[in-house]
Order: structure tokens, then sequence, then C-alpha cells
């Protein structure tokens, strides 16, 4: 669960690499300027060339990020509207009521961490199933939202997490009636 809010989270995200830059470049203006005033015409000249190289550096160490990134993200979207869990991948889907729920598991893979090894497995009390790749777009919102069920084991989230074997590791089931613990 995130103690902020996701659309702040996506401001940050849309809005840290211009800001980033623009501290840079008043960074940049603001020494130049005073090593112009002080008549070190040479420092100027090359502590803005250096400037240029830290965006420069910056903008590769970025790209390189995405790119990682990019590479473990895996297939299909999440999303969760008015109480339902909807998983829409390129080998189809599923679409969950969350009072539904009966259990929640996580199936990891030995096959990570190169290629999908962690599955969320979900499923509803007439037996529909949803298996969602961990790396599918927007699996936080799926995360922060099973994470306030009663009884949500958080430390087999992260034991999962972990995993380098196959293995199935129980997250959550609804109790039974009369039944306190998850």
């Amino acid at each position: 669960m995130s103690f902020f809010r996701p659309e702040a989270v996506d401001a940050v995200r849309r809005y840290a690499e211009p800001v980033l830059y623009t501290v840079i470049a008043v960074a940049g203006l603001w020494r130049g300027t005073q090593l112009i005033r002080e008549g070190a015409w040479v420092g100027a000249v090359l502590f803005t060339i250096g400037a240029f190289a830290a965006i420069a550096l910056v903008t590769a160490i970025e790209r390189a990020i995405v790119a990682w990134r990019g590479r473990r993200r895996g297939p299909g979207i999440v999303s969760i509207r008015e109480g339902q869990i909807s998983y829409f991948g390129p080998e189809g889907g599923a679409i969950l009521a969350m009072d539904a729920l009966v259990r929640v598991e996580i199936i990891t893979t030995e096959t990570g961490p190169f290629a999908p090894d962690l599955f969320w497995h979900l499923t509803d009390e007439i037996g529909q199933t949803a298996v969602i790749p961990g790396g599918a777009e927007d699996i936080t919102t799926l995360l922060d939202r099973l994470g306030s069920l009663p009884g949500f084991d958080h430390i087999a989230v992260i034991s999962a997490m972990g995993s380098t074997e196959q293995a199935r590791f129980k997250i959550w089931s609804r109790p039974k009636a009369g039944q306190l613990g998850g």
C-alpha cells in the first residue's frame, strides 16, 4: 500500500525530468554568471560544457533505466473500478468482483529475472480465476487494493517477491462463516 496518491506519483513521474534539467540549467547559469563576474572566462566556458555534459549524462541514465524496466514488464493491464478487478492481456483476461474473492495466491517460477516469474492468482466464489503477471501495467493498484483485505499476508507477498524457485504462496483467503482469521 502506498502512502502517496496515485495522481501525485504520476505527476512526479511526468515532471521529474524537466524539473531536474531546469535545476541543472539554473545552477549552471548561476555559477557561470559568478565565474564571468570574477573574470574567469575559461572557467565559465568549462562549467557550461560540464552542465551540458551533466544533462546528457542524466538523459542517458534515464533512458537506460526506462529500457531496463520495459524489458521486465509483463503483458496486460490491470484496472480496478467500482469494486471490480479487471485484467486484460494478449491471451485473454478476466473480471472479478472484489466482494466475490475467496482466495489470493502468488505463483512463482524459476524463469526470472529475465522473464515473467511471478503471477497473482485470484479466485472468486464461483470458481472463476484470474492469473495476472507481476509486471502487468498498474499492478501496484492491485496490491494496494488487495492489501486492505482483512488478514492479507504482507510477509507472504515479500517472500514471494524474493522467490527464485517454483512455489505457491497463500496471500489471503476469505474466512469461513464463524472463523475470525484469514
